[in-house]
């Protein structure tokens, strides 16, 4: 299979089976990646599509695993919106201000099970040492918690969303938070 539809960039990992781990800013990213990678966490159905292009072109650093030239995983440092933090803070009494938000994370049908979603979040995580960062995963979700939880987060608080009708937690990577 070959490599030329998407100029990939000189840090490029093989991971296994003809994959490849890339971590960028969206302005680093090849043209139509950011596409591809937005419709990835859509097609996901796993979080709300209101602010995912916005959050997208904002993020820290984007992580993404590339079969070819199609991305097959993905996970995102996102610079939450202000409000977000905000809702959050009144919901769970954590001030996550400063903190960078880890989310996105997706992985195509056919490659879910071989491990990717961890190894692309603990490289996207290795690229921003230092940083504080959180996720916000619903509570049904065993196998987003089973990442975070190898990927050495830890459970810090619990809410429940009437919007969604389910409750999420607050996982964190590091020490915990002040509460308010």
């Amino acid at each position: 299979m070959g490599r030329t539809a998407v100029s990939l960039p000189e840090q490029g990992r093989a991971v296994q089976d003809d994959l490849e781990l890339h971590c960028q800013s969206p302005n680093e990213l090849p043209p139509g990646l950011l596409d591809q990678i937005e419709a990835l966490v859509r097609d996901g159905q796993a979080v709300g599509t209101d602010y995912v292009r916005h959050n997208l072109e904002r993020a820290h650093l984007i992580a993404y695993a590339l079969e070819g030239s199609r991305v097959v995983a993905t996970v995102t440092l996102k610079n939450p919106r202000t409000e977000y933090v905000r809702r959050l803070k009144r919901r769970t009494g954590l001030d996550l201000a400063g903190y960078l938000e880890r989310g996105y994370t997706s992985v195509r049908s056919g490659f879910s099970g071989r491990g990717l979603g961890t190894r692309l979040v603990r490289y996207l995580t290795e690229q921003a040492p230092g940083r504080q960062i959180y996720v916000v995963i619903a509570m049904h979700n065993r196998a987003a918690q089973a990442i975070s939880i190898r990927c050495g987060t830890q459970l810090a608080a619990r809410f429940f969303s009437r919007a969604t009708g389910q409750e999420y937690g607050v996982w964190i990577q590091g020490p915990l938070p002040k509460q308010a």
